[in-house]
């Protein structure tokens, strides 16, 4: 008879799609296309039926970074999440509406800066100094060495 911890596991795979990693409650998908716009990445994952992460925890957090970094193309922009800044009040909510405030955070040391006044979607950057930190950015990037971040998809399994 397999352990109950087996059973779990399996169960969480079963409730999976092909080529999506069970994760806590979610299912994950990533596509290392790196795309330049986060609604792009965003699009592309509606279309699968999820949207991009809602991150809510360290150890979540970690476990997209592992995930992103086991691509083939890692660049230092790591992967578009769904965090994005209210253009009314300039704060940060997730993509369901629920305002980052009060909830987890990991912004990489002086994030987020609105650097170049325009940064209102945000990646998580697994190849910063410490790994897995967010990063805010224009939501249409523009070509430079940095690369652009790839499509992490979530939805509920």
């Amino acid at each position: 008879m397999p352990s109950r911890n087996l059973l779990v596991c399996i169960l969480l795979y079963l409730g999976c799609p092909s080529g999506w990693v069970p994760h806590g409650s979610s299912c994950y998908y990533i596509d290392d296309t790196p795309k330049p716009n986060q609604n792009d990445a965003r699009t592309t994952c509606q279309s699968m039926g999820g949207d991009l992460p809602f991150i809510a925890s360290a150890e979540e957090n970690q476990f997209v970074k592992d995930l992103v970094l086991k691509q083939n193309t890692v660049t230092l922009r790591g992967a578009w999440i769904g965090l994005q800044k209210n253009v009314t009040d300039s704060l940060f909510y997730w993509i369901d509406g629920t305002p980052l405030a009060g909830h987890y955070q990991n912004w990489n040391e002086g994030e987020p800066n609105n650097a170049k006044g325009n940064e209102g979607c945000v990646h998580t950057c697994p190849l910063n100094d410490p790994p897995g930190t967010w990063n805010d950015d224009p939501c249409n990037l523009k070509p430079d060495q940095n690369g652009y971040p790839v499509i992490l998809c979530q939805k509920p399994i």
